[in-house]
């Protein structure tokens, strides 16, 4: 929660959490920082959103979720997408993960089966909402 960046986006992803409960969805968003420091985060920006801490990165590893090159990391829509953050507020906190991991966003059925899998290009590349919506509407 210290990358102003995935704090943008968890933050998104809270403002539109009933848009994906309304689809009968539940979000679960896995961070490479430990409790306290969400438990920082929350004093100062509360949500209500269900968070796996994932400091040692083992789901991140588990589902193959790769750290970005120095050039991916730089990559100008990140370094784009970080300078929005910074305008919006988001400022970068503790170093407490790693600042190359790449993001990953999973659909996933109650049988467990994968129905979409977007690996992030660059550390800022999640899907959107709406490519997300989508999803979740055709399999209803």
């Amino acid at each position: 929660v210290g990358c102003p960046v995935c704090q943008m986006r968890f933050h998104e992803l809270q403002a539109n959490c009933a848009q994906f409960e309304s689809r009968g969805a539940r979000l679960v968003v896995v961070i490479q920082s430990d409790a306290a420091a969400l438990r920082e985060h929350h004093a100062k920006r509360p949500f209500d959103l269900t968070v796996i801490p994932d400091p040692g990165k083992e789901l991140f590893s588990l589902y193959g979720v790769e750290r970005a090159t120095w050039g991916e990391y730089v990559a100008p829509a990140a370094l784009g997408r970080a300078a929005k953050a910074t305008l919006a507020g988001y400022w970068h906190g503790r170093f407490d993960g790693d600042e190359r991991q790449k993001p990953a966003d999973f659909v996933i059925d109650r049988d467990g089966r994968l129905l979409y899998v977007n690996y992030g290009r660059h550390i800022a590349d999640n899907a959107t909402d709406r490519v997300l919506w989508d999803v979740l509407d055709a399999a209803r």
